[in-house]
């Protein structure tokens, strides 16, 4: 994993066998990030995604293992408290071209990741919603400026 950061934008190139997901926590953990927005593609060997069943409260997850390009990842770093808190969603093809995504929970790269963590000001915490069993975004906090965010 290497990194570099330009402006607002940390941009984080990742390799084979690095897992998306921990490696994205660290560099946030390192920087501190507060709240950003994240966009990636790559190439990748084995994934976790998953669909939500509002119903039942609970993830279905699909197991994903070959060759894949990550076509799309997006997501956000919020918080969860003092937690950092990701959600991304991404979608991954096969060799013939069949599309696959939903909430990604794992992504394992097989020769690269060019992911993209674009700062925001401020700061957007998340709270469980017993309804949907779901962190929602809670903008019931301050933004560094003293305004709502």
């Amino acid at each position: 994993m290497d990194y570099r950061k330009y402006g607002d934008t940390i941009v984080l190139c990742l390799v084979r066998g690095e897992e998306v997901l921990s490696c994205i926590r660290e560099v946030c953990a390192a920087e501190q990030v507060r709240l950003a927005e994240i966009s990636a593609l790559g190439a990748a060997d084995h994934a976790v995604v998953g669909v939500y069943h509002l119903d039942e409260k609970r993830f279905s997850p699909c197991v994903l293992d070959g060759e894949m390009e990550i076509c799309a990842l997006a997501g956000n770093v919020t918080r969860r408290g003092e937690e950092l808190y990701l959600h991304l969603h991404g979608s991954l093809a096969d060799a013939q071209g069949n599309v696959f995504g939903g909430h990604v929970n794992e992504i394992r790269i097989s020769a690269t990741a060019e992911i993209f963590i674009r700062l925001l000001p401020g700061e957007v915490n998340r709270r469980l919603d017993e309804k949907t069993g779901i962190f929602l975004m809670d903008f019931d906090i301050r933004g560094e400026n003293g305004e709502s965010s």
